[in-house]
């Protein structure tokens, strides 16, 4: 038997391209497990089992050494030995403890059954884990075609292979329906690995996956004449990509969409008719928004650059268009341009710069009501920014003087004017609330007297 097991451990180490130090040890840990299972007196629990093994592999032998405890009468023949048969040994007494050599031959049948099946798990394990590392060096970070193998509370598992890839929930395009036997192509982002499992995270719903399947569809993309720099996505609804080329001669848009949209059909398809806008990336602004949302023409811009905000105008009927199903279109944009965007239709425009004329001139009447502050000194406030006492009021005399057309008695008369006007709104804002405390005390104390006749009533 030890010499069948010497042969079929040589032919594993063969055959499976493990070095032998891995096996010396699994048949050590399985010979001391195969021992445990069958002789220890609670199997559930995890106690040091007193076995020790030594395998030479090169000389052909495995040796076993059991510590077995002195006792009057045995219970466990395994791990005891009676006083009698422990003094032909040597000299001991009940509770010392003594090393007993064994052979494998001497092992049971059944023992020797739990040591294969232990020795099996250990290198199937171990095969697995080859297999996840193969994987890992090869497949992370690409995309993969599976097959859906099952579905459990949302928690998809896909066969890829050799080796199963798990898509949870959260890595699932919203609504997209998972049955046994779909053939599916996913993006490997994560392969972790544990001491008792392995693990493959899979994705449907990254943008990675788009970027990744325009990469194995688009020759120019995978000779580096066309580049992706950016990528979109809201999964199940929309991608905005942008991209730029190399090479003068090739439409970068054009490339990635293909003669009449081939190449983009198939990417379509495979995300169940999720909506693609691919189009040229520029570093301006203008540029790369009417790129963005072409076909609709981009009437006006206002660019708002320390706040990272542009303004954009466009015909009433196509406001819609640009803003995008559940505002994805504009929402999209704005995470590729790094910058807020707001849209409105000319209508909307023409409205706000009447409200916008009509705020100015009563903010001018107001600023020209200030002693001393003439239209003129009024427009030039309003046109640098001072739109609001709040901001009149940060400024400090040296600041108000180097205004055009503002001298020492309009400051005064200016930071004068400003702090009594914000005294008096304190002031009203004190009596609003005093008011408004009045208010409430009188209708607790109505509530309180309704209360009371109602007492009154009902006690007659």
């Amino acid at each position: 038997m030890k010499q069948n097991l010497l042969n079929a451990i040589e032919e594993l180490v063969r055959e499976k391209e493990f070095d032998k130090e891995f096996f010396i040890q699994a048949i050590k840990d399985s010979i001391i497990a195969g021992i445990g299972k069958t002789y220890r007196k609670k199997p559930e629990e995890e106690t040091d089992i007193p076995v020790s093994v030594e395998v030479n592999l090169d000389l052909g032998s495995i040796e076993i050494f059991v510590t077995k405890t002195v006792v009057e009468e045995v219970e466990n023949k395994f791990f005891e030995i009676s006083l009698v048969n422990a003094q032909k040994f040597q000299n001991v007494s009940i509770g010392d403890e003594i090393i007993v050599r064994m052979n494998l031959e001497d092992l049971s049948r059944s023992i020797v059954g739990k040591i294969k099946q232990v020795l099996i798990t250990k290198i199937r394990k171990k095969e697995q884990l080859k297999l996840y590392k193969e994987f890992q060096k090869s497949k992370l970070n690409t995309v993969v075609t599976g097959t859906v193998q099952s579905v459990k509370d949302e928690h998809v598992i896909v066969d890829l292979g050799n080796v199963v890839g798990h898509l949870f929930r959260r890595d699932q395009i919203p609504g997209e329906r998972y049955r046994i036997g779909d053939k599916k192509k996913v993006f490997v982002y994560q392969v972790n690995f544990t001491p008792s499992d392995c693990e493959i995270k899979i994705s449907r719903s990254m943008p990675e996956l788009v970027k990744a399947l325009f990469e194995m569809e688009v020759p120019e993309i995978q000779e580096r004449m066309v580049e992706i720099v950016k990528i979109a996505r809201i999964p199940g609804k929309r991608t905005k990509i942008a991209v730029r080329s190399t090479n003068k001669k090739i439409d970068p848009a054009g490339a990635c969409i293909g003669v009449k949209g081939s190449r983009i059909k198939s990417i379509k398809e495979e995300l169940g008719e999720e909506k693609i806008d691919v189009f040229k990336w520029t570093e301006d602004v203008e540029i790369f928004l009417k790129e963005a949302f072409k076909p609709v023409e981009i009437l006006s811009f206002r660019l708002f650059p320390e706040e990272k905000r542009v303004r954009i105008v466009v015909a009433d009927d196509k406001l819609a268009m640009v803003i995008g199903t559940g505002g994805n279109n504009i929402k999209l944009t704005s995470r590729l341009l790094n910058w807020q965007i707001d849209a409105i239709s000319e209508s909307e425009l023409a409205k706000t710069i009447e409200e916008e004329n009509l705020a100015r001139k009563e903010r001018l009447q107001y600023f020209m009501s200030i002693p001393g502050v003439g239209e003129k000194t009024a427009r030039e406030l309003i046109e640098l920014g001072y739109f609001s006492l709040d901001k009149l009021a940060k400024l400090t005399e040296e600041e108000l003087l180097q205004i055009p057309g503002i001298g020492k008695k309009a400051t005064k008369n200016i930071l004068k004017f400003v702090k009594e006007e914000l005294k008096n709104i304190e002031q009203q804002k004190k009596e609003k609330a005093a008011a408004a405390a009045a208010a409430a005390a009188a209708k607790a104390e109505e509530a309180e007297e309704e209360i009371v006749e109602f007492e009154d009533s009902d006690s007659e």
